[in-house]
């Protein structure tokens, strides 16, 4: 297990990395703060997918629709529509169990429903633990443009279980090491390097511990451009290497046949070249 403390000076929190991990999930929460209610936000690609039994401390259940779809501000209303239907109130806490998708929305949402409630991420991707659900951007995309529409919130926790790695397709495994790479040609060479050396090895997920250990060291990075830029004025702008170019991409292509992390891949190569 591995444990990050995000330091900063009016919105720290913790990283939590530990196999198995959403099976406290409920304890965890308790530990931390006693909520009036609590409210997961999801897909329902999700539900299908993943072992959903530590779920069933939270029987408030909200769908949002699937990949970028859902990152809108239709979609943002029909949250809030659901969450006061269900009674949600400035004591509740919203959790995003899923990819960068649902936890940018999440964010949003937790952002400007009643000016501002308690949020924590439950990320099931790769590029949501190594990456997007850190840092506190949320956002959802206009007509024409990717996370022109968002705030910053930082959450309370972030709970990263390896275990739902292995319910990813190769192809999303690939996608999510599009941002690792990005660290590693940021920041750490030495990582770069050893994914390089590794990559078949690694986008098969047979060392889950070596796994955990590169997602640590992406968090460690974020957390340092982070604290020394967390409204992203300055250094922590580098972390948007390969995502001029790679939003560009994904808006040509209406965000549809191509994934982020693809848009990204070449957006880095792009501006490398």
């Amino acid at each position: 297990m591995y444990q990050l403390n995000v330091p900063l000076k009016d919105n720290a929190h913790t990283i939590f990395i530990e196999q198995g991990i959403t099976q406290k999930l409920t304890q965890l929460i308790k530990d931390n703060r006693d909520y009036s209610s609590i409210f997961v936000i999801t897909q329902q690609s999700i539900l299908d997918n993943v072992d959903t039994s530590f779920l069933s401390d939270f029987p408030i259940i909200i769908i949002i629709e699937e990949k970028e779809a859902s990152k809108s501000i239709a979609s943002a209303e029909s949250v809030i529509q659901q969450l006061i239907t269900h009674g949600c109130d400035r004591q509740s806490l919203l959790v995003g169990l899923g990819g960068g998708t649902v936890t940018d929305l999440t964010g949003f949402v937790a952002s400007i429903f009643m000016r501002g409630i308690n949020h924590i991420f439950v990320p099931t991707t790769l590029l949501g633990m190594a990456d997007s659900s850190i840092g506190g951007k949320t956002g959802v995309n206009s007509h024409n443009a990717r996370n022109v529409i968002g705030t910053f919130k930082q959450p309370k926790a972030i709970y990263i279980d390896l275990l739902f790695l292995k319910t990813l397709t190769s192809k999303d495994v690939i996608d999510g090491f599009a941002e690792v790479i990005k660290y590693g040609l940021i920041a750490d060479t030495k990582l770069y390097d050893m994914i390089q050396s590794n990559f078949k090895q690694l986008v098969n997920l047979n060392d889950l511990e070596q796994i955990e250990s590169i997602i640590y060291q992406c968090c460690k990075h974020k957390i340092n451009f982070i604290i020394n830029d967390e409204f992203d004025y300055d250094k922590r702008m580098i972390l948007n290497f390969g995502h001029t170019i790679g939003h560009a991409i994904e808006s040509y292509f209406n965000y549809k046949n191509i994934s982020h992390g693809e848009a990204v891949y070449y957006g880095m190569m792009g501006a490398i070249f």
